[in-house]
Order: C-alpha cells, then structure tokens, then sequence
C-alpha cells in the first residue's frame, strides 16, 4: 500500500531524475521516512526484517512508476548485510537511523593495507546504485595485492568521493 500510495510522486519525477542520473531528493525522502530502506534490516536493529517475497513485490509495485526507482530501493537495502555484524557495531555504524539509503559494492577492486586500527583503503569501485543518495557504503576490498584476501567495509558517505561519470546509463 506505501508503494502504491508513492506512485503519482514517482511518476512526476521519472524524467527528472533520467535526467539528474539520480532520483530526486523528495522521492529518496518519501522513500526514506516511508521505511523503503529499511525492509532487509533486522528488527533488533530498528528494520522491518521483511521477507524477501514481499520485498520483491514491494520493488515490483514500485517498478509499475518506475523501474529505477524500485532498483534503487532493492540497493538502498545493503543494510540487510548488517545483520552478520555484531550488533553493538551495527547500531554504532546506523547512527539511530535505520531508515538511512546504504549502497554497496562487494566487487573487491580497491586495495587495502593494515593499519594500526584496521585498514586504509583506497581505490576505485564501479558504479554503485544509488550512490549520489546513500549515507553509507559498504564497499569490497583486497589486503594488499592478495586477492584471497578480501573484505567488506561500511563507509559514510562524506568518506568517499561519488564521481558523476555514469551519465547515459540505462536503469540507474
């Protein structure tokens, strides 16, 4: 019924946001506050713990408005992954904001070297959807040149730079 309810919202934006390569900040609200980001996450963390079923029929009514956005929301929900961190970090890492878009690449493309406190990384990932709206990352990486060694990293927004060069893209 939310989905359905954001349809006539969506529908006014689809060519904006083609346009902008992004949804518009007003649909990534009422997606927000309507708790769209927040279906994979586990209750114990302040999410919905939705079955994926009706995760898939939420995104597909959304997709009746526009196929982006529904794509947006099935990303938006990296969160889920969270419910494999210790708890006590996840709800450090959330902020007391469940609702928050997360992106993520697992793609291993970066690199990492161990530091004191954990690692450094730097690199480079491929598009990751949903970007110019999330609030946090979690992005893959290998420890150093071993490719065997990889791992997942959560990352706030304000600690990567989104490079807008995926203009023209289909879907995004």
């Amino acid at each position: 019924a939310r989905a359905s309810a954001l349809a006539p919202m969506i529908e006014v934006r689809v060519e904006e946001a083609a346009a902008a390569a992004t949804l518009t900040p007003d649909v990534v609200e009422a997606l927000e506050s309507g708790g769209f980001f927040r279906m994979g996450l586990p209750r114990g963390l302040g999410g919905y713990e939705v079955d994926p079923v009706t995760q898939m029929r939420v995104m597909e009514t959304l997709a009746y408005s526009d196929g982006s956005t529904a794509w947006a929301v099935a990303i938006g929900n990296s969160s889920s992954f969270f419910a494999w961190l210790d708890q006590s970090v996840a709800l450090d890492i959330l902020d007391g904001r469940p609702c928050r878009p997360v992106s993520a690449v697992f793609a291993p493309t970066a690199r990492a070297v161990q530091v004191d406190d954990g690692y450094r990384v730097s690199g480079r990932w491929n598009w990751a959807s949903g970007s110019p709206h999330a609030t946090l990352f979690i992005l893959g990486f290998a420890i150093g040149g071993d490719e065997s060694l990889q791992r997942w990293g959560v990352f706030a927004a304000n600690e990567v730079e989104v490079q807008s060069n995926w203009s023209g893209a289909v879907g995004l």
